[in-house]
């Protein structure tokens, strides 16, 4: 697995305000779930399976985007 290492300079988003992040990642559904899980995975560097998302707020329609 490969590890991702982030600089000082790097410009990084907020995803608290990306509406990309939130139309993937927001959703329960099984394509969401998937991606979210591999996320998490990837940043833990452990295999983690998410079986629901119960965001806080509604998701993002992805039509727009």
């Amino acid at each position: 697995m490969a590890l991702i290492q982030f600089g000082d300079a790097d410009d990084l988003i907020d995803i608290c305000y990306d509406n990309v992040f939130k139309a993937v990642f927001t959703k329960n559904t099984p394509e969401s779930r998937g991606a979210l899980s591999r996320l998490i995975s990837a940043l833990i560097g452990r295999d983690v399976s998410v079986t629901a998302i119960n965001a806080n707020e509604p998701p993002i329609d992805n039509q727009g985007i």
